[in-house]
């Protein structure tokens, strides 16, 4: 029997549903070889016929398309081994298919990770930075909120407290300690030893240098300290005792999420430090970020701990709403050393009482004779005297209360520095990219790969099976 055979100059891959038009180069009668299968047939040819670019065939009447594997010429005759295309045969078959299409050159799902993606060595950095520091980046620029033990209204408990500049803090502490005027008369004792038994350091029950300016709620030209007023230029702190503020920071991207897709916006490839002082440095999830292009910052300070808390929030570039929130906390305020003098003056004035106290009745006593009035009179005076000086001796150095911190922590901008893994070039138009969405195959034209494709067309089982193991590879739609 005669089959009718259309030979095309045509090259495609193999996995390419691409046919020839319908004009062919060349028609032939031709003749099946004995024992030749519908899959895998070898024709025989009559010469005249040069087989030397012939590579793709058609028999009619088998309607399928073959691949040209080779050429022989026996006896005089030529003859051609032929294997099926099956996706060009079923091409309109499987355009028609509606499946998940997991990979795709046409489309691609940029929030779905790459796996065919190869990272070079090496990253690269982008760094965005906001010089508004919110904190002062020197002592001049801060304040102080200063914790006195006095009878005000506005105390807390038994302190109030109170705000003033660097030249303020300055002037009240030498007031403190230049001279004892603000303690009114004492006549009794010499101004050295006033200073001596008298620290005014001692109704100061803390001194925390913020590098904000706190709260105020009101102005005052003289201090309570104890029981006595020392003149001074302060503000009264404000019963909120909060100071607070915010900023942003915006987010930098890795330099390929645009072309390649999101996925490389989240954990290994892109990776986020934040530098924010003083509440230190943290890395920020990136898988956290995709969708945020600022950070946004809510800080406040309790002016009378010095703790402050910083509250980050992700703003989603979809609508402003808050993706991401986490909460730091640090030690803000700076703890300012203040000097205090500890003696032991109940204990010492306890020891020269009981001392004196020996004394007096030691003279009444042991010695009846003579005038006790005088002896008393004598006995008080050396009394007073002795008290004075055993307590002077009992005076024990002065020490410091409070530790300094660091000043510097406005001196920093506030950096969100971005690493990126780099990625090697891909040719999309081999590969494709993520899609793993339901499609219609003749919609997305170009490389595809399919998870569990279903083709039921086809005429023999083992067609089927090539067609579902070649799109379940990977295949070309065209």
């Amino acid at each position: 029997m005669a089959y009718t055979v259309k030979f095309y100059t045509f090259s495609k891959r193999t996995n390419s549903t691409k046919i020839p038009g319908d004009l062919a180069d060349i028609e032939f009668s031709c003749e099946l070889l004995d024992g030749s299968g519908l899959l895998k047939p070898t024709i025989i040819l009559k010469p005249p016929i040069n087989p030397q670019n012939l590579s793709y065939a058609k028999i009619a009447e088998f309607d399928r398309f073959y691949f040209v594997e080779n050429w022989r010429f026996l006896r005089g005759l030529w003859e051609a081994d032929l294997t099926v295309d099956v996706l060009g045969t079923y091409r309109s078959e499987i355009g028609e298919m509606t499946c998940m299409i997991n990979r795709s050159s046409a489309a691609q799902n940029g929030r779905i990770p790459d796996p065919a993606a190869v990272s070079e060595v090496g990253v690269s950095y982008a760094v965005e930075t906001n010089t508004n520091n919110p904190f002062a980046s020197s002592v001049a620029n801060g304040y102080y909120v200063v914790g006195v033990i006095n009878s005000d209204a506005n105390s807390v408990g038994a302190v109030s407290y109170y705000v003033m500049t660097n030249a303020e803090f300055r002037a009240f502490s030498a007031k403190l300690l230049s001279s004892t005027d603000y303690l009114g008369s004492i006549s009794d004792i010499s101004e050295q030893l006033t200073k001596v038994l008298f620290n005014p350091f001692s109704y100061i029950s803390s001194c925390i240098w913020i590098p904000v300016q706190p709260p105020t709620s009101g102005n005052v030209t003289t201090i309570p300290v104890g029981w006595w007023e020392v003149s001074a230029t302060a503000k009264k702190l404000s019963a909120t005792i909060r100071s607070g503020g915010s900023l942003t920071i915006s987010v930098p991207k890795h330099p390929d999420a645009l072309t390649r897709g999101y996925w490389l916006l989240a954990e290994p490839y892109s990776q986020y430090y934040l530098d924010f002082q003083p509440f230190g440095a943290v890395t920020i999830p990136a898988s956290a970020l995709v969708d945020c292009d600022l950070l946004d910052f809510q800080w406040t300070v309790d002016c009378i701990t010095g703790e402050g808390t910083l509250r980050i929030g992700a703003n989603a570039l979809s609508g402003g709403t808050v993706g991401y929130c986490n909460v730091l906390r640090s030690q803000v305020g700076v703890p300012v050393q203040i000097a205090n003098s500890s003696m032991g003056l109940v204990a010492a004035g306890a020891e020269a009482l009981e001392s004196g106290v020996e004394s007096l009745f030691g003279v009444k006593f042991d010695n009846p004779q003579g005038n006790v009035v005088d002896r008393l009179e004598n006995t008080f005076m050396s009394f007073a005297k002795g008290v004075g000086a055993y307590m002077l001796s009992k005076v024990s150095p002065l020490q410091s209360l409070g530790s300094n911190g660091t000043y510097t922590a406005g001196y920093f901008p506030v950096r969100l520095t971005g690493t990126f893994s780099r990625i090697a070039a891909q040719n999309n138009d081999e590969v494709g990219r993520p899609l793993c969405e339901v499609r219609k195959i003749s919609t997305i034209p170009g490389y595809i790969e399919i998870a569990s494709p279903q083709f039921s067309g086809g005429r023999t089982d083992t067609e089927r099976d090539t067609i579902n193991r070649l799109l379940m590879n990977g295949a070309y739609y065209e």
